[in-house]
């Protein structure tokens, strides 16, 4: 076989895995019984483009596996087809709520120290007074100490501590500038914060990066730091992005990003969706995951590794003849289209029992209805 035979048979290889590829119903998946004003919110710059929920759908925002379960949260108040408001609970076969749930926005969810975190705008997790951020530890909702001021975004553990961002400027009643961590006692500052909103969070090489919209040029035309590293006691600037970062992720030993940006420090056709080995930035894919269709622009607002691939999830569609709806993956070469990919916009991912899962703001996958969330099958039926 030679080197042409070879090439197009790996390119019948990845479309045959793309077109078994089908995403499925998760029990019927997430509704509004009507809808609230809480759904008009907008949580942060970045998510102003999101389209609002349809026909009554409701928004998953955030997906995280504890105790042998899988928890979804956003703005909802079905799931299943069971009162569930603002997070519910799903054990492979159905789902069912968390106690009374939680009485506003859900932004983030993450496991420390055997209990279940999350954080958003709200004021009660089950009858328990909170402030933006709260505590499940599988019966009962609990304070996080004195809580956060105002939106918690973004949640992730670095060094065995849980740090919190967002838009906010005290937690624990102490001073912290849009960003926060908790060691599971009280709340400290992380060195003097950050000068504008966090979406993003993840651990790199033993440092904790933070994406988002932070420092302008003298023109406020372009961010100029919106890539932050912390090593525990300072914050050191990583690269100028001339637009905000909506996601980071690690995939194959390189930390990648998504955003609102065609460069990186001057690094050019850097499109939407670029990474880095701790020294050189690269785009991910030669040309830019998809476009807008009667849209202003394309929104990749989540990367996630997952099965050898880097799954992107945000308000696109493909360029190929292949439609990539708002889920697409990346096998080191190109870009692939997931399924017939959803209807919507994809904010969160979670791998389940062995499945990835998908959470957002979409009522369709294909021709089956799933509301909000979706799981991904590689079976063609």
């Amino acid at each position: 076989m030679n080197k042409t035979q070879i090439l197009s048979a790996a390119m019948v290889i990845v479309t045959l895995h793309a077109n078994a590829q089908r995403w499925l119903s998760v029990g019927g998946g997430i509704l509004l019984k009507e809808k609230p004003e809480e759904t008009e919110v907008k949580i942060n710059v970045v998510r102003d483009d999101e389209p609002e929920p349809a026909r009554g759908n409701g928004t998953i925002k955030a997906l995280a596996v504890y105790n042998g379960a899988l928890y979804a949260a956003g703005v909802f108040k079905m799931a299943g087809g069971k009162p569930a408001n603002n997070i519910a609970r799903w054990d492979g076969k159905t789902w069912s709520p968390v106690d009374i749930g939680i009485d506003g926005i859900v932004m983030s969810l993450y496991v420390y120290k055997n209990e279940l975190y999350a954080g958003g705008l709200f004021d009660k997790a089950g009858n328990t007074s909170v402030k933006n951020i709260a505590r499940w530890n599988g019966k009962t909702w609990l304070p996080v100490g004195a809580g956060i001021n105002s939106e918690v975004a973004v949640l992730q553990v670095y060094k065995d501590e849980l740090y919190a961002a967002g838009s906010f400027t005290e937690a624990g009643n102490k001073p912290a500038k849009g960003i926060a961590r908790w060691n599971g006692k009280t709340w400290s500052g992380a060195g003097a914060g950050v000068p504008n909103d966090i979406y993003a969070l993840t651990e790199y090489k033993g440092e904790l990066y933070a994406g988002g919209t932070f420092v302008l040029d003298e023109q406020r035309q372009n961010y100029t730091s919106n890539l932050l590293k912390w090593n525990g006691k300072s914050w050191t600037g990583v690269a100028g992005f001339n637009g905000a970062i909506t996601s980071l992720a690690v995939n194959k030993d390189k930390l990648c990003v998504s955003g609102y940006f065609s460069h990186a420090n001057n690094t050019t056709n850097v499109s939407m969706v670029a990474e880095t080995d701790g020294k050189h930035w690269t785009s991910v894919g030669k040309e830019p995951i998809g476009y807008y269709v009667n849209r202003a622009r394309t929104a990749v607002h989540v990367l996630f590794s997952y099965s050898d691939l880097l799954y992107a999830g945000g308000d696109f569609v493909s360029e190929q003849s292949k439609p990539a709806n708002s889920i697409a993956s990346f096998n080191g070469t190109g870009w692939t289209a997931s399924g017939t990919g959803v209807d919507g916009s994809v904010g969160t991912f979670a791998v389940y029992n062995g499945e990835l899962y998908a959470g957002g703001s979409f009522i369709n996958a294909g021709n089956d209805v799933v509301n909000g969330i979706a799981r991904l099958s590689m079976d063609s039926k």
